[in-house]
């Protein structure tokens, strides 16, 4: 087969391919995956799960899904052995929709393995220390440890209540704005810590800011998920921009912040967080998105009204029902105004 011949099967891919040697260098991508990823041959991959994701499959010789994140795009792979024994090829699909359930849950699962072993295996080595040494370093060490291990339990089982539907949304009238304020008491410490400044702008009259409606917990828990990105991707001293703003019936805050939720420990995006955060937003009709190159991310949220979910399916089905209903009485009345006339 010639190189033009595998360019145009390449091509052929809808969701885009990348033919990837183990050590990440790109070494084909089609048009549709350039222009999802921004990678181009030559390039190295700059997403650690995906990574090992192709060392797995080039060695191993084994298929797998990962996630892919390139700024506003969730994108999920399916990896698989390329033409030899140190390249395998990347194929795309959409995460909004073109994986099968299987696959969202592979990628999960895997995201959950790549967030908790790490952490579990810290957290253990921190409590043995402790034991064997029992000093006041061996006892920070254990209380850091498991602080960031159950955070990271907390957001997971957060996650699958929202997903599993069991936690109710409530309905309340809130002020975005001062719910800032308020994100902002609780990730403060943090910010001091690192010696980062914040500045805040709402733009437009204070008082014509549009109200949202929503639960205020969980709203308040994506934005403190903000800051808190924000705050760790702000260089120490650095100052960090928050901006609110009224975009027609919806309600947008800004934060002026490139490298928000990356995992510093892991390398690539923080799948559970940002997973967390985009699921409490669709839930009240709202949308997380990055920044163009990078530029921050922005929270956007309906303002005016409660949103509702719409289910064009079941209003079909009512209808037709309803209908349905609707002759079955016409048809039993009928003979009843007949019978009398006569």
């Amino acid at each position: 087969m010639t190189p033009s011949h595998l360019t145009e099967l390449f091509e052929r891919v809808a969701g885009g391919l990348l033919w990837v040697q183990a050590d990440g260098r790109i070494r084909h991508a089609s048009s549709h995956a350039r222009r999802r990823t921004a990678l181009r041959a030559g390039d190295r991959l700059d997403d650690a799960a995906l990574l090992r994701a192709v060392q797995f499959a080039a060695r191993g010789q084994q298929s797998r899904s990962t996630l892919y994140t390139h700024g506003d795009v969730l994108v999920t792979c399916r990896v698989v052995p390329g033409f030899g024994e140190d390249d395998a090829l990347v194929m795309l699909n959409e995460a909004s929709g073109g994986e099968s359930a299987a696959e969202s849950g592979e990628v999960l699962m895997r995201a959950v393995d790549t967030q908790l072993r790490l952490p579990l295996v810290r957290a253990q080595e921190a409590l043995a220390m402790c034991y064997e040494e029992r000093d006041a370093h061996a006892l920070a060490s254990l209380s850091n440890e498991v602080d960031g291990l159950l955070r990271r339990l907390e957001r997971l089982c957060d996650l699958s209540r929202l997903w599993a539907g069991t936690e109710p949304l409530l309905e309340e009238r809130i002020d975005l704005w001062a719910l800032l304020q308020q994100a902002w008491g609780v990730v403060e410490p943090m910010a001091l810590d690192r010696d980062v400044g914040l500045h805040f702008r709402c733009d437009g009259e204070r008082a014509a800011q549009v109200i949202v409606y929503g639960h205020r917990d969980w709203l308040l828990r994506v934005l403190v998920e903000c800051l808190q990105a924000a705050v760790q991707a702000c260089a120490r001293g650095g100052q960090l921009n928050v901006n609110q703003r009224q975009a027609g019936t919806r309600s947008v805050v800004h934060f002026s912040q490139a490298g928000m939720f990356i995992d510093a420990e892991f390398g690539g995006r923080d799948t559970v967080v940002l997973a967390l955060c985009r699921q409490i937003l669709a839930l009240h009709g709202g949308t997380l998105r990055a920044g163009k190159e990078e530029a921050g991310w922005s929270v956007e949220l309906p303002t005016g009204a409660p949103a509702r979910p719409e289910d064009s399916a079941l209003a079909v089905a009512q209808a037709q029902v309803y209908a349905r209903d609707l002759a079955a009485l016409r048809n039993r009345s009928w003979p009843r105004s007949n019978s009398t006339s006569a």
